[in-house]
């Protein structure tokens, strides 16, 4: 059996386990389950803060992390650096995750750059090619 509920834009919840024969509902839809509910939500957040409290943030001083991105292969040396960095404790998790979210996101650009720049070098060709043909 899955859910009854629906949301506003009118999706069904996709659920198929634990519903409620009575009200249809899942554990988070079913309005007799809203205590029930509530201690899990409670258990889950004490759960986060003593996980939050354990971890610890782990950054390096500018001079100890490899040179600032301005090319592919800079990209290419902080990926590795962040990889050997986390699986040496140099850094945390977290940290190696924004350096890859970082490092991906700089390719993204300079691939988008990149295109930028052959555009203006096709629409400088063409021009040629209009002015060579007029």
């Amino acid at each position: 059996m899955r859910c009854t509920y629906t949301n506003k834009a009118g999706d069904q919840c996709r659920v198929e386990s634990n519903v409620n024969p009575e009200t249809g509902g899942c554990f988070w839809h079913d309005p007799k389950r809203k205590t029930e509910r509530n201690e899990a939500r409670r258990r889950g957040q004490v759960a986060s803060a003593r996980n939050r409290a354990k971890s610890t943030i782990k950054t390096v001083a500018p001079g100890d992390a490899p040179a600032r991105m301005e090319s592919v292969h800079d990209a290419v040396a902080w990926a590795s650096w962040a990889a050997w960095a986390v699986a040496t404790g140099v850094i945390d998790g977290r940290t190696a995750r924004e350096v890859g979210y970082n490092v991906r996101a700089f390719l993204a650009a300079s691939d988008k750059a990149g295109l930028a720049d052959k555009i203006r070098e096709l629409q400088a060709a063409i021009a040629a090619l209009q002015e060579q043909a007029s």
